[in-house]
């Protein structure tokens, strides 16, 4: 997800209007402070350095961390809302050349206000790329686009089938929680929403007899490598 987020990113950039001293301004707005953000945004960092941008000579990052429990009650979910929000009013006053959000929450209570100031926006992590107005799991809309983690359902389930053939309950967690090819002039909301394509199975198999796990041959057989 890493190297397709900051694709998608690069995409947008070079539509931004040139300056005479060109300094980029990218914004990040996260809920909650997981080590996977910590390790998407150096990813980030690191690619645009590749590419030319580099953070103190011509790109600035800010980043913005609202603390969030994934046990918070009613009262606690309605003022991370409003911290969002108020996060929201403060980047676009600072008037940014680009927003990143993290998951839903912080996509979903911020990308309107973002979008309505001519900030493009750029989410990853996002599950259901329609709970925060996209309008399919590969078109977005005006002044955004993303990367979402949808899986289909039909590919979880044949693969549990394989492990579990006699299974007749199945649960799931669910939370309500970019390499690069650079194109001119593109618009956020004429880049397609980036969902994976293909299921690839990985196994180890030293790391599955320590464990005492017997995997079943069909999953070999599917595995991409072992």
């Amino acid at each position: 997800m890493k190297q397709v987020l900051f694709c998608v990113l690069f995409l947008i950039l070079p539509a931004i209007p040139c300056r005479a001293e060109i300094v980029y301004s990218v914004e990040i707005l996260q809920v909650g402070n997981l080590l996977s953000y910590d390790q998407l945004c150096q990813s980030t960092v690191k690619g645009l350095e590749k590419h030319g941008l580099v953070e103190g000579k011509n790109l600035r990052v800010r980043r913005s961390v609202i603390d969030a429990d994934a046990e918070a009650g009613l009262w606690e979910k309605v003022k991370i809302l409003m911290k969002i929000k108020n996060a929201a009013g403060e980047i676009v006053s600072r008037k940014p050349d680009l927003v990143v959000t993290f998951e839903t929450p912080a996509t979903q209570h911020s990308k309107d206000r973002i979008i309505k100031a001519g900030i493009p926006l750029v989410f990853s992590g996002v599950a259901i790329p329609e709970l925060v107005g996209c309008a399919s799991k590969t078109k977005a809309g005006q002044g955004f686009t993303g990367v979402t983690i949808y899986m289909d359902p039909s590919d979880v389930i044949r693969i549990s089938q394989y492990i579990a053939p006699d299974f007749h309950v199945i649960g799931g967690l669910t939370s309500d929680q970019i390499a690069c090819i650079p194109i001119d002039k593109k618009a956020p909301g004429d880049i397609p929403v980036i969902r994976q394509q293909s299921l690839n199975i990985i196994v180890d198999l030293d790391a599955s007899k320590k464990l005492g796990i017997v995997l079943p041959f069909q999953i070999l057989q599917l595995a991409k490598t072992i």
